[in-house]
């Protein structure tokens, strides 16, 4: 997921987005979010939230979900 994390980075700050990554701990491992904020021209008071999972998965390999339910 950190490559795809990068890819994503990349693609928000050639946009113009003012891009940071935030570390969390989960179960002793380290994570990262990526924040892309963008402030707009007409209304920049006004704030506009997207979301999305980079890092979703179907679990695992052989189980039985066919989703990625982040994805979805």
């Amino acid at each position: 997921y950190k490559i795809a994390l990068e890819y994503f980075k990349e693609k928000f700050e050639k946009e113009g987005f003012q891009v940071s990554i935030d570390t969390y701990t989960r179960w002793g491992k380290s994570y990262q979010n990526l924040r892309a904020i963008k402030v707009g021209n007409s209304n920049p008071n006004e704030i506009v939230m997207f979301g999305a999972h980079i890092d979703s998965t179907a679990g695992y390999p052989w189980g039985k979900e066919s989703k990625a339910p982040g994805a979805d």
